[in-house]
């Protein structure tokens, strides 16, 4: 158990670098379009510099961001129902944590599934974003990615929750 928790460790680590990197540099594409378009109105368009593609690469940095952190931080985030678990002692509570966890790395295998699926009918068909014609079979297999890892990390927190009653969303 203590090498699938250093592999824990280490995706997570992993997951949040990429989620914090993402978030970085949405902000700066949404700072430097909102500079260019002030810059365009105060010269009333002499200035010809615009950022094109920036809702597009927003929306996708976004994807990336928010798989990252939901990758990173998968134990820690269950919502714990006080109505049914007050009353019930802490390893039954780790223990319902890790069916929970359990249940999410069976969705995470099927939600990568079906990302994987279309990355390749996007790379069969040469599909490409709408802006900047970047391919979209990438932006794809990127989120299949962020999903093993979101899917492994459940996996292995939620068998330790059940097996050793330990819940680490602590």
């Amino acid at each position: 158990m203590k090498v699938l928790m250093r592999l824990s460790i280490w995706l997570e680590r992993a997951a949040l670098a990429i989620a914090g990197v993402a978030l970085l540099a949405m902000m700066m594409v949404t700072v430097i379009d909102v500079a260019l378009r002030f810059l365009f109105q105060l010269t009333d368009g002499t200035s010809g510099l615009t950022f094109m593609g920036s809702v597009e690469l927003v929306k996708y940095l976004l994807l990336a961001a928010l798989l990252g952190a939901m990758a990173g931080h998968v134990e820690k985030s269950q919502v714990v129902v006080e109505v049914f678990t007050n009353k019930l002692g802490d390893a039954i509570k780790a223990r319902i944590a890790g069916l929970n966890l359990l249940i999410f790395a069976a969705v995470g295998v099927v939600l990568v599934w079906g990302i994987h699926e279309a990355a390749r009918s996007a790379a069969e068909f040469g599909e490409v974003t709408q802006d900047l014609a970047m391919p979209k079979f990438v932006i794809y297999e990127m989120a299949a990615v962020l999903l093993v890892i979101f899917t492994v990390r459940s996996l292995i927190h939620g068998i330790r929750g059940l097996v050793q009653g330990v819940d680490d969303g602590a």
